[in-house]
């Protein structure tokens, strides 16, 4: 997996505090199979000193993590309040992408309201090649009671990037049922770990990855996780994802309960499972 929403830079945000905090989270992300991460701290208005520290703290956190043999590989990028990415001049967005050599730039919703001039400024963006992703915006009180707006948005050319605690329910049950209705109907592109320290958001991105396939099992996990994260970070164009069927809430546990049902232990203490 290609991790595109990360809160791993130490000290900058309300992500991880320190080193060690970072180092955990690093390893963590390992151990559930992601080799690379795009760093996005929180960045809010003109003058945020993360706009600052963010380089060098990438580098020092590379050093650590090659001292602690954790073979991740980091990027930067940034996660722009939607307010201060309307304020910016293109070219100032040109240093805040989603890595070197991309032409995205991961934007953030305001979990109420809607922005004024969305629509106009999703336009401008593309019309000069630049890619808006939406953070999560499964979390938003508009979207929430109705996607139009940003289906608007999907429209113009940008693309919805949903997070694992929405779907793992740590916002809630209507961020979880709107990021499962973005899911069925196709609208995102991305999925991502939106990784803090604690805070009562869990990093265990296998448990987000299981939990995708529990709820869609013909959805295309490769897809929102590695293929378009890495064209992304390419600056190419990303894939389409086809609307797919989403599991209801009983069917999800009845087929967890009948999996279980149905798992076995053979002589030699390994599992197996009936097809």
């Amino acid at each position: 997996m290609i991790d595109t929403h990360s809160h791993l830079l130490p000290g900058l945000d309300d992500g991880a505090s320190d080193i060690t905090e970072t180092i955990h989270l690093a390893r963590a992300a390992v151990q559930d199979g992601v080799r690379e991460v795009i760093c996005t701290p929180h960045a809010i208005e003109r003058g945020d000193p993360v706009l600052l520290a963010g380089r060098e703290t990438l580098l020092d956190v590379e050093r650590a993590l090659s001292t602690a043999g954790i073979p991740l590989r980091l990027h930067l990028g940034y996660e722009l309040a939607f307010s201060f990415a309307v304020s910016l001049d293109v070219s100032e967005l040109d240093g805040l992408t989603m890595g070197s050599r991309s032409r995205a730039i991961l934007v953030e919703l305001p979990y109420a309201g809607w922005p004024l001039g969305a629509e106009d400024a999703v336009f401008r963006w593309r019309l000069h090649g630049l890619l808006p992703v939406l953070a999560h915006p499964e979390r938003n009180d508009r979207v929430q009671r109705d996607t139009t707006g940003l289906e608007g948005l999907l429209r113009l050319g940008a693309v919805a990037q949903g997070t694992f605690p929405s779907l793992m329910g740590t916002f809630g049950g209507a961020s979880r049922k709107t990021f499962l209705r973005l899911l069925a109907d196709g609208r995102l592109s991305l999925v991502a770990s939106d990784a803090h320290y604690g805070r009562g958001r869990p990093a265990n991105v296998a448990e987000g990855l299981d939990a995708l396939r529990a709820w869609a099992p013909e959805v295309d996990v490769h897809t929102l996780t590695v293929d378009n994260p890495a064209r992304l970070l390419r600056g190419e164009p990303l894939r389409p994802l086809r609307p797919v069927r989403v599991r209801r809430g009983w069917e999800k546990y009845f087929h967890k309960h009948e999996s279980s049902v149905l798992t076995r232990t053979r002589g030699d203490g390994r599992g197996w499972e009936c097809d």
